[in-house]
């Protein structure tokens, strides 16, 4: 993640696993996102202010991709 007017990065997923689908909420203030940081793909989600990540569904998540 990247401030675009500090220009601070940061590694929001701790280098765990593989993250990906990544979604802004409404208000900008949390990002949920899919990962396997914890064995199997799951729904995460990162608070803007806090900067804390946490798992919000411990039920493991199957993406289906239509093409």
């Amino acid at each position: 993640m990247t401030n675009i007017a500090t220009a601070l990065s940061f590694n929001l997923t701790g280098r765990r696993g593989v993250s990906w689908g990544g979604v802004w909420s409404p208000d900008g203030q949390s990002l949920a996102f899919l990962s396997d940081r914890a064995g199997v793909p799951q729904l995460w989600l990162w608070n803007a202010d806090t900067h804390q990540v946490r798992c919000v569904a411990r039920v493991a998540i199957h993406t289906v991709y239509a093409t």
